[in-house]
């Protein structure tokens, strides 16, 4: 992004986004504070440009061991569950495998 800054149509263009899209995500990237609109008359299209703020990153996704823990609970929970519970509501197939967990 250049120093004159860019618009939502631009970035979306870049990343095969519409604009609405690409103003959603200029949005939170700026209350991130990870970019500034340079536009400060209302009702005209955000000149976008990065700000020299480091980003932090963060995980989106669980590791396979925090899933596995996860499943194993659950596993866990189900194998406690009587014969009898089991005949009315049977295990669907994929849930059957407690030796990830043991």
């Amino acid at each position: 992004m250049g120093s004159e800054g860019v618009t939502a149509q631009a970035v979306g263009k870049q990343l095969k986004l519409d604009k609405s899209s690409a103003r959603r995500r200029l949005h939170g990237a700026t209350d991130a504070g990870l970019i500034k609109n340079l536009e400060t008359r209302k009702f005209q299209p955000g000149l976008y440009r990065t700000t020299d703020v480091d980003q932090d990153t963060q995980e989106l996704l669980p590791t396979v061991n925090e899933l596995l823990d996860g499943w194993c609970t659950v596993a866990r929970l189900l194998a406690t569950v009587t014969t009898w519970e089991r005949w009315q509501n049977p295990l669907p197939p994929f849930l059957s495998p407690l030796s990830y967990c043991f």
